[in-house]
C-alpha cells in the first residue's frame, strides 16, 4: 500500500519556510545553507499538488460533469512524479509551467525563485522529452542553456536533474 502524504493545506513556500526553520543547518557555512534552502523548496514544490484555481472554483456550475479532470490535474500526482511521467498530458505539463513561472516572478526569496524556475523549466523539459513538444516561445538555444545550467546545481534531485539533461539533448538535436 503506497504511504500517503499530507502537507496539512500548507503551501509549498510555507512547508519549506517551516522545515526550514525545524532542521539545524546553522553550522553550515552561508553558502551551503543558500543551497539547503533552495534544495528543501523544490522539494517541496515537487512533492507537492498544483494549487487550486480560483477560477475554475468559481465556474464550477458549468463544469460539474469534467471536476475531476479540472480540478485534480495530476489525477493524484505530485508535480515531481507528473513531470517524470512520460504519460502525463501536455496540458497539465502546460498548467504546471504556469505554477513554476508564478512562484519564480514573485521573488520574495532567491529560494523561491530558483524553485519556481526549475519546476517551469522542468515542466518544458518533460514536454520536450516525452513529446518532442515546446510550450515557450524560448529558443533551442535559450533552453539548451537553461538546463544545462540548472541541472549542473547540487540544489537539483537527480530525477529533474536528468530530465534537464536529457531535454538539454533533446535542443541539441533539434537545433542542428
Amino acid at each position: 500500500m503506497a504511504q500517503e502524504t499530507s502537507t496539512y493545506g500548507l503551501r509549498p513556500e510555507d512547508l519549506a519556510r517551516l522545515l526550514e526553520t525545524g532542521l539545524s543547518d546553522g553550522h553550515l557555512p552561508p553558502a551551503q545553507r543558500q543551497i539547503h534552502g533552495k534544495a528543501q523548496l523544490l522539494e517541496a514544490m515537487l512533492t507537492g499538488t498544483l494549487p487550486f484555481d480560483t477560477a475554475t472554483a468559481d465556474a464550477l456550475p458549468a463544469i460539474v460533469g469534467r471536476l475531476c479532470k479540472d480540478l485534480l490535474p495530476l489525477e493524484g500526482k505530485s508535480v515531481g512524479e507528473a513531470l517524470l511521467d512520460p504519460g502525463s498530458k501536455v496540458e497539465v505539463l502546460k498548467r504546471i509551467k504556469e505554477y513554476g513561472k508564478r512562484i519564480g516572478q514573485r521573488e520574495r526569496t532567491e529560494a523561491e525563485h530558483a524553485a519556481g524556475t526549475a519546476v517551469y523549466y522542468g515542466a518544458i523539459a518533460s514536454a520536450l522529452v516525452h513529446h518532442d513538444e515546446r510550450i515557450t516561445s524560448h529558443s533551442y538555444e535559450y533552453l539548451r542553456d537553461a538546463f544545462r545550467n540548472l541541472s549542473g546545481q547540487p540544489w537539483v534531485p537527480g530525477p529533474l536533474s536528468r530530465l534537464l539533461a536529457d531535454a538539454r539533448k533533446a535542443c541539441d538535436r533539434q537545433s542542428k
